[in-house]
């Protein structure tokens, strides 16, 4: 016979918890939170070398003047007397960083797609790869051809 009360009051705040979690209130999921209707700033479009935070130039993929991926952002190189960037190192093609051909560039010849999320070069990747090597053995100079130009590259900055 005492069986029956204990489950009746297992059975009765089964009911008050079950009950508890069905209740309206301020912290309902039934009432809209004011700032699920917001549009989210999306942060991946705004160009990294504006905000200023390396972490997120690093990496980042460069296509080039045929809308074909060259590579991603390896290294950022910057002048110590001035402390701005100088250079961004593009490690041109390659399969996971492994087979890849790092170029320092000048960053005023780096534009920014905000539609890729991705900086633009107006070059190709096999111009790019047949540009001088950079190494970390080399300072911020890299390789002062510019882009575009019809001469082949030269070993400048070495």
């Amino acid at each position: 016979m005492r069986i029956i009360p204990i489950a009746a009051a297992a059975l009765a705040l089964w009911g008050v918890a079950a009950s508890a979690q069905t209740m309206t209130g301020p912290y309902s999921p039934s009432i809209p939170v004011q700032s699920a209707t917001r549009v989210p700033v999306n942060r991946d479009a705004i160009n990294p070398l504006t905000e200023g935070l390396l972490s997120r130039i690093r990496g980042t993929a460069v296509y080039g003047s045929d809308e074909r991926w060259i590579g991603n952002v390896a290294t950022v190189l910057i002048d110590p007397r001035t402390r701005r960037i100088e250079r961004l190192v593009v490690a041109a093609g390659g399969i996971l960083g492994f087979g890849s051909h790092p170029v320092a560039i000048k960053v005023n010849q780096f534009s920014w797609d905000a539609y890729k999320r991705a900086f633009r070069l107006p070059a190709t990747q096999a111009f790019v790869k047949s540009m001088p090597a950079w190494s970390e053995a080399e300072t911020a100079t890299g390789s002062a051809q510019p882009l575009g130009s019809k001469s082949a590259p030269t070993g400048a900055g070495r």
